[in-house]
């Protein structure tokens, strides 16, 4: 199919923020990948460049704290401080070292979830938002249905492992689009350290060990990583060069930067 006929095809399929489920084609290079599912889609048509297996459940890891970030973008003022709660400063295993009754704005806890990953940043937002993590998990599962993401379901705010919380390639990728509507979360997820402030004084430095955000060959690049025993590795991010804006998904990888780079090569390719 000549590439403009396709790319109208797609257009007329799209649902949902931009973006149908179809059945694209699989990576060239499908041998090589470790993810148990991926996909990528072109942020300007909506086409489906790769997918594989996009949508089976799968675990979703640290990827959850997007959602935790954009339901605290959406729902709560950033400069405003959030006293952390015993139950925050005692999350583990991930963390940043915040101290019960210390008063980070919302914001810094942000920083912290998104760059760093820190599971008591996300404990703490969820708790400031909804005065119980139970209580938004609940919303955060409401705003994964609201979207579309109907294999979704959360049953904490940093995405520790347990019972029935799965996620699929295909719904991180509604997430993901919702997400990056907001350019200051966008901006928080690009950068690679801070330091944030209490109130009380005390700085801390967040840095990300995001390889692939620190050195990429893209004009723009970013990207939330997670990793879990039985989740393997997670990446959710959005890629772009003079060629190509796309945005992918890959879930249950063995070797994230090298599935990463094989599939975003062959998508920049396609286009």
């Amino acid at each position: 199919m000549p590439k403009v006929v396709r790319k109208t095809y797609f257009r007329i399929l799209l649902v949902f923020a931009g973006l149908f489920f179809a059945v694209p084609r699989e990576c060239a290079a499908e041998n090589l990948i470790t993810a148990k599912s991926y996909i990528v889609i072109d942020r300007e048509s909506g086409e489906i460049l790769l997918a594989h297996k996009a949508k089976k459940r799968q675990a979703p890891a640290s990827t959850t704290k997007l959602m935790t970030a954009l339901l605290a973008y959406e729902l709560s003022p950033l400069n405003e401080y959030v006293n952390v709660s015993p139950e925050a400063a005692q999350a583990s295993p991930v963390r940043i070292g915040l101290k019960s009754h210390e008063d980070f704005k919302m914001r810094d806890l942000l920083v912290a979830a998104l760059i760093r990953s820190a599971n008591d940043a996300s404990v703490a937002i969820a708790i400031a938002v909804a005065g119980t993590e139970d209580n938004f998990v609940k919303l955060m599962n409401d705003k994964a249905l609201s979207l579309g993401a109907y294999d979704t379901r959360f049953i904490n705010a940093h995405g520790l492992p347990g019972p029935d919380q799965y996620t699929t390639a295909y719904d991180m990728l509604l997430i993901m689009n919702a997400f990056r509507q907001y350019p200051e979360l966008v901006r928080i997820l690009t950068t690679t350290h801070a330091e944030i402030v209490s109130k009380q004084g005390r700085k801390i430095l967040v840095q990300s060990r995001n390889k692939i955000l620190k050195k990429n060959s893209y004009d723009f690049f970013l990207g939330k990583t997670g990793y879990t025993k039985s989740a393997g590795h997670c990446l959710v991010g959005l890629a772009r060069d003079q060629e190509a804006d796309i945005s992918f998904v890959l879930l249950g990888s063995q070797k994230i930067w090298k599935d990463t780079r094989t599939i975003l090569d062959e998508s920049l390719q396609l286009n």
